[in-house]
């Protein structure tokens, strides 16, 4: 039965023409467009005069201002015009899609066939995505792109925004399959995973994997993960124009081993680590969404970030859903992004954070400290203590902290010079101390010191 009712759609859609729209159709369409029932869901005005939809259709057959194609046919059964259908294509190959059928042929069918013969058109086209806006209030409308396979994919102004993909999944997800170790052909088919993904659960965590994709990044290569064409981004750019829909699966991917970024971890392990380019694009992704749910946020704030460009956009995330950053201390899997992100943290808890077990945690206590005014004189013997830390970064902030806090304090000169003896860059901070401090210290030492840290020519 099905059979013989696409066989007798394919005949009417035969005896249906589809001509481009141009000037010379005006007269053709101007009647069928006075009738008010038209305008009931629609903005535009009816057509003025004749010579006012002739200019207005030599205006759309001209094409776009900014480069994207403009596409109108007039939908004709038996020579007689039954309505139109539009669509406006963009340079990452989505198209935005309108049918309108004049009501004296609605419900015989015809924009079922009208719009089925545009996707497939489309399809010729190479078009990825069909995206369509359609007033909430118009059910028939509704309906029909719900038979077409649209999915509603949120709202646009009051309107409703549905989306589907216009290539055959199957298809897609061969190629994907065959492109595994082939980085060129998975950054031309990621946008066609986003289109699937609007309906496909496959083909979103398909993307989610690819926002992780590590597969030949090479620094010195044409592929690396600065590059705007890496699978990284442009899995990243799908994943936005999905919205709430990929929430989830970025969420997931945010404690994905493969971003490199754990609490605990050591720097030098996190920045030799070029995954943080797949976080940073993440959070980017999670930015544009208005709302995020709390699970979303939960796993925000476990990260370690090790690159500032992804600290400040944990922090953009963090106040924009207004998180209560002090709280996130609490937690030792939250404290990397509460010490990022909270605007003042008491100077008796970040002297206790100086003992935290997390070389990245001991850090950001010691540099919050250098922010604290009145100067938090207090905090000296626990930075003092932080000089002879394992981690490069703690002393350095520690040593920083010190030339602030206490500028004028000897025996901060003599633990700094101490340091200095054993880690030469402490030599930057103990040279901003005052003359008379450096003068009570070993010159020849002193000496040494400057010339290890005189840049080379």
């Amino acid at each position: 039965m099905q059979m013989v009712l696409v066989f007798i759609s394919a005949i009417i859609t035969c005896i249906m023409r589809f001509e481009p729209l141009e000037p010379r159709h005006a007269a053709l369409m101007f009647d069928e467009l006075q009738d008010p029932a038209l305008y009931a869901y629609i903005a535009e005005p009816r057509p003025a005069s004749l010579d006012a939809l002739e200019a207005r259709y030599a205006r759309l057959a001209a094409g776009g201002p900014h480069g994207e194609k403009w596409l109108n046919w007039i939908v004709l059964d038996a020579g007689a015009p039954i309505g139109t259908l539009q669509a406006t294509i963009y340079a990452d190959e989505h198209a935005e899609v309108a049918w309108l059928i004049f009501p004296r042929h609605w419900r015989r069918g015809f924009g079922a066939m009208a719009a089925g013969w545009l996707l497939r058109h489309l399809d010729e086209l190479r078009v990825l995505l069909a995206e369509a806006t359609i007033d909430p209030r118009n059910a028939a409308s509704l309906a029909l792109a719900a038979k077409l396979g649209f999915e509603c994919i949120g709202m646009r102004g009051d309107d409703v925004l549905v989306a589907r993909s216009v290539r055959e999944p199957d298809a897609i997800f061969a190629a994907w399959d065959k492109a595994v170790a082939n980085t060129p052909d998975k950054c031309r088919l990621v946008p066609h995973l986003g289109a699937l993904a609007v309906t496909s659960d496959r083909a979103l965590a398909l993307l989610g994997d690819a926002l992780a994709d590590r597969d030949r990044y090479d620094f010195s290569g044409p592929y690396n993960p600065y590059d705007s064409d890496s699978v990284t981004r442009v899995a990243g750019v799908a994943l936005c124009r999905l919205g709430a829909r990929a929430e989830a699966t970025i969420a997931g991917k945010l404690a994905d081993p493969h971003f490199g970024v754990c609490v605990g971890a050591k720097p030098s392990e996190r920045l030799a680590d070029p995954a943080w380019f797949a976080l940073e694009t993440a959070l980017e992704t999670l930015e544009f969404l208005p709302v995020l749910e709390p699970a979303t946020l939960g796993a925000i704030a476990r990260l370690a970030a090790p690159d500032f460009r992804v600290r400040d956009a944990i922090a953009r995330i963090v106040a924009k859903h207004h998180v209560d950053c002090v709280a996130l201390l609490d937690d030792p899997a939250t404290r990397v992004v509460g010490l990022i992100c909270a605007a003042t943290v008491d100077s008796h808890r970040l002297v206790e954070l100086l003992r935290d077990p997390s070389d990245i945690v001991r850090e950001l206590a010691a540099k919050q400290l250098r922010r604290i005014r009145p100067h938090p004189h207090h905090a000296a013997p626990a930075l003092i203590a932080c000089l002879d830390d394992e981690s490069w970064e703690v002393v350095d902030a520690a040593a920083n902290a010190l030339v602030e806090l206490t500028p004028d304090d000897p025996d901060v000169t003599r633990a700094l010079f101490a340091a200095a003896r054993r880690i030469p860059f402490v030599g930057h901070a103990l040279l901003q101390r005052s003359p008379d401090q450096l003068a009570a210290l070993d010159a020849k030492i002193l000496d040494e010191l400057r010339a290890k840290l005189k840049p080379s020519r």
